[in-house]
């Protein structure tokens, strides 16, 4: 992760490195930033996958990745002040300076209205679910389906193992590979870049929680939590694989297991796209509009969105929200781009 640090005279320091084997302070520095003004819990993907920070000290920051002549930036305007239209033109007018093509995802409804107002086309992509933790309980009607499936994967003797000890989750990365290449392969899907984990990035640490399920002394399936910050701090859940016939129940007895072990808070179920799309609300494009709408009746095509979206809202989430793609110019060229991007074309 890198930091630019503009003055407000217009006149730009030098790229200080962050992320980097060795280097911590700055990595501290960022992290506190996310935790005072992240606005999306999905800008911690940030801190996950090499991402760069510009920041502006008089009017604020915006996190992005690099991929070719554009960048695609996350989790909006990072500003200690309700007004996200100067922090976006600083970095807008960074971008145009660099001859860079910004893009925009995971962003709060302030961001929105500020980008449209400078003029971007913002289309829906699809939708993000949470989850407001009781105590770690499941009770109540509305999780009987859960519960039926908790119970199921416990009668055949799945058992959960919380991986704390890097030593530990060493031993266990062939294996979690070889779980990675047969879920893709069954799923018919790509590994998508940057809106998740890189898988070789994953580490136990108190920022990350891994979860592994056993089933008759086998490996049979991982899921990865990673911690926001911001106003929406929880837990991200992040990358989660399973080899092809796992007692079904499995994933939900880890979620379970996470519940129990953090009690309180969010649980971030992600984004995934061409689901629950709604009418327009910001300016956008009718092209867009029609070719998410066809896509999403084809629910593999771009990536396993029903099953996706069935295993969220089996959990009966308390916030569904609409994640948009904000960009300027041809739509055509600006899908095409996200998506070669994110590795999803």
């Amino acid at each position: 992760m890198g930091v630019r640090d503009v003055e407000p005279t217009g006149s730009a320091k030098p790229w200080q490195p962050f992320g980097q084997e060795g280097i911590t302070a700055e990595k501290a520095a960022i992290s506190s930033w996310l935790d005072a003004f992240a606005a999306h819990p999905l800008t911690t993907l940030l801190t996950l996958n090499d991402g760069e920070l510009f920041v502006r000290a008089d009017v604020g920051g915006v996190g992005f990745f690099r991929f070719g002549r554009g960048v695609l930036a996350v989790g909006g305007a990072l500003t200690p002040d309700g007004d996200h239209r100067p922090t976006l033109e600083a970095f807008l007018e960074w971008c145009a300076a660099e001859r860079l093509i910004p893009q925009f995802v995971h962003f709060s409804r302030a961001t929105a209205t500020a980008l449209a107002q400078l003029g971007f086309k913002i289309d829906q992509l699809g939708a993000s679910y949470s989850l407001a933790l009781d105590d770690g309980k499941l009770s109540g009607r509305q999780y009987q389906q859960v519960r039926r499936k908790l119970n199921k994967a416990q009668r055949l003797g799945v058992t959960i193992e919380r991986i704390e000890n890097v030593g530990r989750f060493e031993t266990l990365i062939p294996t979690l590979q070889e779980i990675n290449r047969q879920w893709l392969r069954q799923k018919g899907a790509k590994h998508i870049k940057l809106l998740v984990c890189e898988f070789n990035r994953i580490r136990p640490d108190a920022d990350t929680l891994i979860y592994t399920a056993w089933h008759d002394g086998e490996l049979v399936a991982y899921l990865v939590f990673s911690r926001t910050t911001g106003s929406d701090s929880g837990w991200f859940h992040n990358l989660s694989r399973r080899k092809p016939g796992c007692v079904d129940g499995t994933m939900q007895l880890i979620v379970s297991r996470l519940m129990e072990d953090v009690g309180n808070g969010i649980i971030h179920f992600g984004f995934t796209p061409l689901v629950e799309l709604q009418a327009p609300v910001y300016p956008h494009s009718k092209v867009a509009s029609v070719i998410a709408r066809q896509l999403s009746k084809f629910g593999g095509v771009v990536y396993p969105a029903r099953s996706q979206r069935q295993y969220k809202a089996s959990w009966c989430p308390t916030e569904v929200s609409p994640e948009y793609l904000a960009y300027r110019g041809s739509t055509l060229r600006a899908i095409l781009w996200f998506l070669r991007a994110t590795n999803s074309l």
